[in-house]
């Protein structure tokens, strides 16, 4: 059986969907506009951690704000979390292709939210790019906006993990596909002569 939480978008921006398995037991979850946070049970691995789902706001002062309040709920999970979703920043300019060039100073925020937090950026398999427009003066623009980021105990315990970023058509966001596991990739044996 599958579950589900979800949170409506505002008009035609934001909204949250997160869905599991039997599998998985959530403990707890709270959720408010821009996260979900959920106490999660994998009975797979017998393990007890914190995720975080997140659609932070393109407005800098609201997701100044948003990032302060993260950092506080940060202080009640403990050593075992992971956080995911729209983050709709960049650490840097390599995380971008198209658009203008961004001041450094613009980072500035994430930075030290990451810092704060002391989140690892959980990386990601395939294409680096989770977002893109076009727009008529920059042409089209891609940035990874979405990503997973965790605790250094998370990487610890799940250091296979991996992050696909998967293609949608209802969005012009990739969808994150966050695998704890991943199985080993099997390979047909080849005869070279």
């Amino acid at each position: 059986m599958y579950h589900a939480i979800i949170m409506d978008p505002i008009g035609l921006a934001g909204g949250l969907c997160l869905l599991w398995n039997d599998e998985v037991q959530v403990c707890q979850h709270h959720s408010t506009s821009f996260y979900i946070e959920t106490y999660v049970h994998d009975i797979t691995v017998n393990s007890k951690q914190w995720f975080m789902f997140v659609y932070l706001s393109t407005d800098k002062a609201i997701r100044r704000n948003q990032l302060q309040e993260l950092c506080v709920r940060y202080n009640s999970w403990g050593p075992m979390w992971v956080m995911a979703g729209d983050f709709n920043d960049i650490r840097d300019n390599s995380m971008k292709i198209g658009g203008r060039v961004r001041d450094e100073s613009s980072f500035t925020d994430f930075k030290n939210f990451l810092w704060e937090i002391g989140a690892i950026d959980l990386g990601f398999t395939e294409k680096p790019w989770t977002w893109w427009c076009y727009r008529e003066n920059d042409g089209i623009i891609q940035e990874r906006l979405d990503r997973a980021l965790c605790s250094p105990e998370w990487t610890l315990q799940f250091n296979q993990s991996n992050i696909n970023h998967l293609e949608t058509e209802a969005s012009d966001h990739s969808a994150l596909l966050i695998n704890s596991e991943p199985s080993p990739i099997k390979r047909e044996k080849k005869i070279i002569f």
